[in-house]
């Protein structure tokens, strides 16, 4: 019951808010109040508009809106570039050394 609750409860909520890592903290703390003995914490109080029961969660539309990876068409604009440089980088590796 209680692994159930630390990872459905705290740790997936805190993931939705875009912290991870404090979800993977809260858990870690809730495990070790309950394996010392200690009352358990419980999952975090989750707020609620007007007593409406969705969450009240801006950060998480924020946070999935935000791309991060590059598109087709951008990887196809860089790549010409990146292939000139490496290229550029390696006939210098081989003609330098050979003038010397």
């Amino acid at each position: 019951d209680k692994a159930a609750s630390v990872t459905q409860e705290t740790i997936s909520y805190f993931s939705s808010e875009g912290k991870p890592n404090f979800g993977v903290t809260e858990g870690v703390k809730r495990i070790t109040a309950i394996l010392n003995g200690d009352a358990d914490p419980g999952p975090p109080s989750i707020k609620y508009e007007n007593n409406i029961t969705h969450l009240i969660r801006p950060k998480l539309r924020e946070y999935r809106r935000e791309r991060t990876y590059k598109t087709k068409e951008e990887v196809d604009k860089s790549k010409g570039a990146s292939v000139e440089v490496v290229g550029a980088l390696l006939l210098i590796a081989f003609v330098v050394p050979m003038l010397q």
